[in-house]
């Protein structure tokens, strides 16, 4: 493959220390769908066309349980489906419980999906990962903070919780599955692509695991299409 390869994920961000894990994984399927529905990169020159969406009120907003107790994709999924999600600038995220605080125009600045599906047959979700990422969630051990490269399989430590993350590939000679999370970019690894190029606009902050680990692929969702794509400018 010559050139350099479009990027249709937007860069790794940050949930901090608040157990909102739904409203970034599910933030950022969407984000590259709507990415992918309209052939826009993140990396062409006119990608700021299509802003990053809030995980702030898909979360405070949507009826989430808290940062203590986290929340589940199915209702994250029905939120963008039912209500929408707006651009971050419309609601700017910040680590911790606080009111839903949307901006005064957020009725017309909302990217509504259409439906969405899910699968818990590992072969389907590698067929929806050729046209879009899904979202996913897993059960996480204290070892899994300190990975660092290769593909994960979980060797020690304690269970710490659910986590829910973005799934943008796979790969059977590894046997793995290629995530995106939102720890911010000191965490985790660049991703490596069967091409040996890295995409530009991906950065550390990705991780591959092990097909099975964790309940990785118990259950992965996918957006079925968009009644709204908002656009800026």
């Amino acid at each position: 493959m010559n050139g350099i390869a479009r990027s249709f994920v937007n860069p790794i961000r940050d949930q901090g220390s608040c157990g909102s894990c739904v409203a970034f994984g599910v933030t950022a399927t969407i984000e590259a769908a709507a990415r992918i529905a309209e052939n826009i990169a993140y990396t062409d020159p006119n990608g700021n066309v299509l802003p990053e969406l809030s995980p702030a009120q898909l979360f405070y907003c949507g009826g989430s349980y808290g940062c203590r107790n986290g929340w589940y994709p199915s209702a994250a999924f029905q939120y963008a489906e039912r209500v929408g999600i707006v651009p971050e600038s419309c609601f700017p995220y910040t680590p911790g419980d606080q009111p839903c605080n949307l901006c005064n125009d957020w009725q017309n600045e909302l990217t509504v999906i259409s439906g969405y599906s899910w699968t818990s047959d590992p072969s389907m979700m590698k067929a929806w990962l050729t046209t879009a990422p899904l979202t996913t969630c897993f059960t996480i051990y204290e070892d899994f903070r300190h990975y660092s490269g290769g593909v994960y399989k979980h060797r020690w430590g304690g269970q710490e919780g659910g986590h829910c993350v973005c799934v943008v590939g796979y790969n059977d000679y590894e046997q793995a599955w290629l995530c995106k999370n939102q720890w911010n970019t000191g965490w985790g690894q660049v991703p490596r692509f069967e091409n040996e190029q890295y995409q530009p606009g991906l950065e550390r902050g990705y991780f591959k695991i092990g097909y099975g680990e964790c309940g990785i692929d118990a259950t992965m969702w996918k957006v079925d299409g968009f009644s709204r794509i908002y656009t800026q400018y």
